[in-house]
């Protein structure tokens, strides 16, 4: 019972007085009474205080004796495999909440009781319990449960252990590559990955191949899967006029791992999306404890990485080939003598093509086109929680000034995940990404039509008079320094926001993704699940031509605005079934997956602008305008189940039903399904214990995945609005209907081996075999039906490779350590079958060819002979697969072969990490072999042969490797104006092979061991992307082309060179 704080009177020592009172009856006594009464009550709390005063002085000493007893202990937490230290191991009082993480070296220190207990746990190492002891040495033994990796898949996640499919895992750690790019990382990391070089412009679009080419007409891209929503990444949402990289919106430093799904047992639970493989990106989480906030800082710059494929002819070289080329063409058509025509054609060479001919001074238009680009990175994010509510909260800036003067791209994006657990039995996150993007630029030939655009900067640069000086004498631009009368200066082209000369060419992207989650456990082992995500853009294109300016003088000015709004509304749920019962282990999952996706579309343009100062549509006279909207649906059934027994032998088995709007009713509705199983050999009893085989698995799958046709409305014959009869409106057929029109589907059949070595080295092995039936293809129509082409299905496309990949630990000790990552992939890409067996040509100028047996994006072509040295032309082979019917110098004569192709047969990477101290080096150097490009500029530029004379400049290598006499012994023909040979056309002499292998990335760093009082984590590096060709055999041009082996008349590959910051607390 709690005492009062004043001392108060007692009722029995009231009737004491009281009584006292009665029986003396006089007032002296009882006042003496009273006085011997209130003394001796005195005297009593006096005793009283006495007491309580000796109990506190008693407790505060016990007090003192126990923090007295409390002593600071402090240690070293080491790896007992090779000494280094344990960075962030935790150290924790047991039975508290009290404790610690051990600091970059491995130390610690903490206020423990006497006798108390610590236990230290780091992931990947077995728990150790201790008595606290000073100057603790403590060694963490691995606890080898690799095994017990969680791996995140389709709809869920499972263990590494009980995997039986195929997929490939990266970290955010792993993701070194630009920020500005979600793919870039993937390259040259992963067996069975192959990425298609973008242009070298900012925040262009990047292809993946996953296992090869499922289709031809049909999408090729895999699936992309956000935190288990899939999201849009259609070029659909662009106007076409410039690549534009859908994905470039995510900011790849909110992403924890991207998993890629590679065959059907990893991939079949998405059906008819998953053809071409799956990645799934799972972002960042927040974490239990201590608020941590994490700074990143990149500044850098970049160039054009091979530069010699933009090297021009200078003044001397150039007029030298142009005067052998007006010779060549007055020996050709006039008949003279090759005296005659020497004069002649001297004579021409002054008849003011050139600006000041009798100088050979060059000026160099690569600098006035071309810049070192500059960029800046910023990111930072906060995470932390207890043990009901995590959050991660991030905020990023990118800029990224492009080679080209005025391209550059801009991110701003921002991301707050919650994860909030309601119940024991009720969990609940959010996770919401908002991301704005601005690109700046000029139109590129992301879509390989034919044209070399006098927008492009490669052509610009061409096109330019190499006597021309920059500027007039008064100091403005030159403005008729080309060839062209659609070029002028470069300084009035790129780069200018505003003017008399401008055209300007930006794009506004605005992305938020919202994902909301629910997950239930329910009685019997149930665990019900629901996600609902939404995904929606807003991309905003604007293109301007000032009246004057190159382009625009020919229509006095041309705006034109792109609005596309994209929505994406996907909801499942999903039943899930986990039970152990003595040493079998069963899972099952059951649910429902609907998707609906609409786009809409505006865009309008106008001509003859009154002023260029005011680029709006309403500043010039209307032109055309058209508007569209389209919308497409998906409902889908799906289930799995597996099986394990003793963590030895597993089985699984997936189905899933879809039906999509995209096909007619009798089609819409296709079956998917996947069966695989796996043998844990390592855990069989003649095995056991013999570290040679730490781990060892066979798998084995087999399963199917559909494609879909990318137009959303192939099927149907479609009427367009947009023409008209004069002032009257108009409807026209614009498309063939297929009502048969059906999934393309895809055959998988997978075979793996996992093997780990002492636990250091880890190896995989995969042969794959892909069998796409049903090809969908936009089959060419003749030109009197008045279409183009229409949608079908034809024949088969075979895909197989083997792809090994190790992982090794190769020394690990306290001061150093290195580690080596490898893969390598050999694929072979093979149509298997056509209709009637029937050749298919596609591509620009029917360059490419579908044949039965041949690989895909194979190149069909004249086979070029060689220079005659005795005439000087370029000879071609009548029938290239009979030479003994000859050769002939005319193209049109020449019959045609595959002379290449443009996949490789060998692909792979290899990375390799070392670190010392404080100190990290890395570097990641990739390769491929067996493949070749077309080289599309080189066709205008390089492979002219005489007939661009008037129009461009040649490539530097031409020069004195062309025929000028007889017995010259030359790459390149006689040069002929107006060359009536065309020896100029696309033909093997354009077939160069990409071979190559390339130091894709360097990163050396310091991790400063100081201020830890106040950082957990400082770090210095610097990064280097695409430094340098170990080998080339492209020579002069740039092995990094698209998929198709098509190298366009863009901004080649850049290289990039960044200073790091990166600091947490």
């Amino acid at each position: 019972m709690a005492r009062s704080a004043c001392p108060t009177t007692s009722g029995q020592e009231v009737e004491n007085v009281t009584a006292h009172l009665g029986m003396r009856g006089r007032k002296a006594n009882v006042e003496k009474e009273i006085i011997n009464i209130i003394h001796s009550f005195i005297k009593k709390r006096e005793r009283f205080m006495e007491k309580r005063l000796m109990t506190f002085i008693a407790c505060l000493f016990l007090s003192l004796g126990m923090a007295l007893a409390q002593t600071q202990v402090s240690g070293t937490i080491t790896s007992s495999e090779d000494g280094t230290p344990v960075i962030g191991a935790s150290v924790k009082v047991a039975g508290t909440n009290t404790g610690t993480v051990t600091d970059i070296d491995g130390n610690f220190s903490l206020n423990v009781a006497k006798n108390a207990t610590l236990e230290i746990t780091y992931i990947g190492m077995n728990k150790k319990v201790v008595k606290a002891t000073p100057n603790m040495k403590i060694a963490l033994d691995p606890d080898n449960k690799s095994l017990d990796e969680v791996v995140v898949v389709a709809y869920g996640t499972t263990t590494k252990a009980s995997f039986t499919g195929s997929a490939a895992v990266m970290k955010d750690k792993d993701m070194s590559a630009a920020k500005s790019s979600l793919v870039k990382s993937l390259e040259g990391k992963m067996a069975g990955v192959n990425i298609g070089a973008s242009t070298g412009d900012p925040g262009s679009d990047q292809k993946v191949l996953i296992r090869g080419i499922g289709s031809i007409s049909g999408s090729t891209q895999p699936l992309y899967v956000v935190d288990g929503v899939a999201i849009t990444n259609s070029n659909m949402q662009s106007s076409g006029l410039r690549g534009q990289s859908i994905l470039a919106s995510i900011n790849p430093n909110d992403i924890e791992s991207m998993t890629v799904l590679k065959d059907a047992a990893a991939s079949s639970l998405y059906g008819s999306r998953a053809a071409n493989g799956v990645i799934i990106i799972t972002t960042k989480k927040g974490k239990e404890g201590k608020t941590h906030v994490n700074y990143d800082m990149q500044i850098g710059w970049s160039n054009i990485a091979k530069k010699s494929a933009l090297e021009t002819m200078n003044a001397k070289e150039m007029k030298q080939y142009w005067k052998d080329a007006f010779q060549g063409y007055f020996v050709t058509y006039e008949g003279m003598s090759e005296a005659d025509a020497a004069a002649a054609a001297a004579e021409e060479i002054q008849d003011g093509y050139f600006t000041n001919y009798d100088s050979d001074a060059t000026t160099d238009w690569y600098k006035e086109i071309y810049r070192t680009g500059l960029s800046t990175d910023h990111q930072i994010s906060i995470n932390g929680g207890n043990d009901r509510t995590k959050f991660f909260t991030s905020f990023g800036y990118n800029k990224v000034d492009g080679t080209v003067k005025g391209s550059s791209f801009q991110r701003y994006s921002g991301r707050l995940n919650l994860e909030h657990k309601v119940t024991d039995w009720f969990k609940v996150s959010a996770k919401q990404m908002l991301a704005f993007t601005e690109q700046a630029g000029f139109r590129d030939q992301s879509d390989q039509a034919q044209g070399f655009g006098t927008t492009a900067p490669m052509s610009v640069l061409f096109s330019m008079d190499p006597t021309a000086p920059v500027k007039n004498e008064d100091g403005t631009y030159n403005a008729k320094a080309s060839f062209s009368s659609n070029v002028t200066n470069p300084n009035m082209m790129f780069g200018q926001e505003g003017g008399a000369y401008a055209e300007t060419l930006d794009s506004e992207l605005m992305r938020s993704l919202t994902n909301v989650e629910g997950e239930i456990k329910l009685p019997f082992d149930l665990t019900l699940r629901s996600i609902f995500g939404f995904d929606y853009m807003s991309n905003n294109t604007r293109e301007f031509w000032a009246p004057a300016s190159g382009n625009g003088n020919s229509v006095n000015g041309m705006g034109q605005r792109w609005n596309y709004t994209s929505k994406t509304l996907t909801s499942s749920t999903t039943l899930n079934y986990a039970h152990a019962f003595g040493k079998h282990n069963l899972g099952a999952m059951v649910g429902f997956e609907s998707e609906k996706r609409t786009l809409m579309m505006l865009t309008a343009s106008a001509h003859n602008y009154s002023t260029f100062k005011l680029p709006e549509l309403s500043n010039g006279q209307a032109n055309n305008n058209a508007s569209a909207t389209y919308c497409a649906a998906m409902l889908s059934w799906l289930g799995s189940v597996n099986y394990n027994y003793d963590n030895k032998y597993y089985l699984s088995a997936s189905y899933r039903r879809d039906g999509s709007s995209r096909l007619s009713a009798d089609n819409r509705w296709s079956d998917f399904f996947s069966v695989s199983g796996a043998w844990r050999i390592s855990g069989e009893k003649f095995l056991e214990g013999n570290d040679l085989f730490s781990d060892l698995k066979l798998r084995v799958s087999y399963g199917t995945n559909g494609n879909l046709p990318t137009d959303y409305y192939g099927y149907m014959g479609t009427y367009a609005t947009t023409g008209g009869y004069g002032s009257e409106p108009g409807i026209y057929w614009a498309n063939i209907s297929n009502p048969k029109l059906g999934w393309e589907k895809s055959h998988n059949f997978n075979v793996g081996l996992d093997w780990t070595l002492y636990n250091r080295v880890t190896l995989t092995f995969d042969y794959y075999n892909k069998l796409t039936k049903d090809l969908l293809f936009e089959m060419p129509t003749s030109y009197v039906t008045g279409f183009d082409s229409y949608w079908n299905n034809i024949g088969e496309l075979k895909n197989q490779g083997l792809e090994f990949s190790v992982s090794s630990q190769n020394i690990r000790t306290k001061d150093f350590s290195w580690t080596t990552d490898f893969n390598i992939t050999k694929q072979s890409i093979k149509v298997n079958k056509l209709p009637n067996g029937d050749d298919v040509q596609y591509g620009d100028g029917n360059m490419y060819i579908l044949r039965e047996g041949e690989s895909m994006h194979s190149f069909y072509l004249p086979k070029a002979k060689g220079v005659n040295s005795e005439t000087g032309l370029m000879e071609f082979w009548v029938d290239p697969e009979d030479e003994s019917k000859g050769v002939t110098e005319y193209y049109s004569q020449a019959g045609k072969t595959i002379v290449g192709k443009g996949v490789p047969d060998w692909v792979g990477g290899i990375t390799n990490t070392f670190r010392y101290k404080d100190f990290d080096l890395s570097f990641m150097i990739s390769y491929q072999f067996g493949a070749d490009l077309f080289d599309y500029p080189g066709y205008f530029l390089t492979y002219s042969d005489g007939v661009r004379v008037g129009s461009f400049n040649v490539t530097k290598n031409v020069a004195g490797n062309y025929w000028q006499k007889p017995g010259d012994q030359t790459e390149f023909p006689r040069p002929i104006y107006g060359n009536p040979y065309r020896s100029d056309k696309f033909s093997s002499r354009e077939i160069i092979s990409t071979d190559n292998i390339r130091m894709r990335d360097i990163t050396v760093g310091w991790t400063i061991p100081y201020f830890k009082k106040y950082i957990s984590n400082l770090r210095l590096y610097f990064r280097a992307t695409n430094p340098f060709l170990i080998y080339n055999a492209a020579k002069d041009l740039d092995p990094d082309v698209d998929i198709n082996g098509y190298r366009q008349t863009d901004t080649p590959t850049t290289r990039q060179f960044l200073f790091g910051l990166n600091f947490s607390f």
